[in-house]
């Protein structure tokens, strides 16, 4: 058998050892046990972490000299322990670090922006759900987007010695890296939602933000609509890959998006009385003018529920003579509202039971602790009664 380059095989130091121990095993010491031994203590001396794989089989063959059912013995008995996770087609993982995280009840975090409006409740009803499944306690964290005190938060969850979270990262300032590579670095696993952190690896779950622009403006252009306007919270990666999505896709029917027909909020800081006055003040030279407005996207059912306080206020009627489409949830049609808005959906629900099943894998280690995986959730179309065919 060709043998493997040295530096390609991640073993310690304690490897010669324990090959002297291999060399003088008698048939009253199994060598399989030897080399279970040796496995679990380079997981116990932190050389291996939670998630990560074990060495191939014909690593360990290679550079142990014994035989592949050898080998195969002490990953089953690692396996058996519960040590050792076998994950279909990719390989063998080490999922514990230490018995006392182990055998405490698992708890999951979830930190949110905001626990109370928008998307975020059914959120974290999808995430209890999945959760409680397993038997897993959660913490509902709510950060109420402020940077410092999503800081604060992560602090006490490795405090807590959590067992993983998922988080809404903050958007105003943009959330540090090290908000979540210091939970990674005590190997607590973590998992995003809606948006990624810049700098970190961990797996992502969230939705086609090109896809939600396009599905809304063929909705418009298919009703006839030729002046649209974008209306969005606040300007950050997603908003601004919707406005960009809207202007390709109007310029596909040789229609322009001009900057004149694009509206960015400050965020959810802002008094509701001063968001209301802004909208109102954005929307008078829309509606005016020789080319009105038609149609407005907006960037999520809150700011859709905003301008058509605003557009009432100013007189105008929707449909009839402004047309609305928004992106939300699709379980959270409840009230007059959101029942007769227009909206691109997504299913939240689904969303936050996917967050805490990640969260599950990777502390159990069918995941690695650190992934670029980036895992899309399906949108649709619901049809209300804010768009007219014009």
């Amino acid at each position: 058998m060709a043998k493997l380059p040295t530096e390609q095989i991640e073993l310690s130091g304690k490897l010669e050892s324990k090959l002297a121990g291999l060399r003088g095993a008698r048939r009253s010491r199994p060598k399989y046990e030897i080399i279970k031994e040796f496995l679990l203590d380079e997981l116990k001396s932190g050389h291996f972490k939670q998630g990560q794989a074990l060495p191939s089989e014909n690593m360990l063959i290679d550079r142990l000299g014994v035989a592949r059912n050898t080998v195969r013995n002490a990953i089953d008995e690692l396996v058996k322990e519960g040590y050792v996770r076998r994950v279909h087609g990719k390989g063998n993982y080490f999922t514990q670090l230490n018995h006392g995280k182990e055998e405490q009840l698992a708890v999951l975090s979830l930190l949110l922006p905001e626990i109370s409006h928008g998307i975020y409740p059914v959120l974290a009803k999808g995430f209890d759900h999945c959760a409680a499944l397993n038997r897993h306690q959660v913490l509902l964290c709510n950060t109420d987007f402020n940077i410092s005190k999503q800081g604060d938060i992560v602090l006490q969850m490795l405090d807590k010695n959590v067992s993983g979270v998922a988080m809404v990262p903050a958007l105003k300032p943009q959330t540090p890296a090290y908000h979540a590579t210091q939970l990674q670095q005590h190997d607590i696993p973590v998992v995003f939602c809606h948006r990624p952190v810049a700098g970190v690896s961990a797996p992502l779950i969230t939705w086609d933000a090109a896809e939600v622009s396009r599905l809304a403006a063929r909705e418009l252009l298919d009703k006839g609509h030729g002046q649209i306007a974008y209306f969005a919270r606040t300007r950050y990666t997603m908003t601004e890959i919707h406005e960009d999505t809207l202007r390709k896709t109007l310029a596909e029917g040789g229609l322009e998006l001009p900057a004149k027909h694009i509206f960015y909020g400050n965020g959810p800081g802002e008094g509701p009385d001063y968001q209301l006055q802004k909208r109102m003040d954005a929307l008078k030279p829309m509606v005016g003018g020789a080319d009105p407005i038609t149609a407005i996207f907006c960037n999520d059912d809150e700011e859709a529920e905003l301008v058509q306080f605003a557009l009432k206020e100013l007189g105008l009627r929707i449909p009839e003579d402004v047309s609305l489409i928004g992106f939300g949830d699709r379980h959270a049609r409840n009230g007059v509202f959101l029942d007769r808005l227009t909206s691109v959906t997504i299913d939240e629900y689904e969303l936050g039971g996917r967050a805490a099943k990640v969260l599950d894998e990777i502390r159990t280690g069918q995941r690695p602790i650190n992934s670029d995986e980036v895992i899309y959730k399906p949108l649709a179309l619901y049809e209300g009664k804010t768009v007219a065919r014009i």
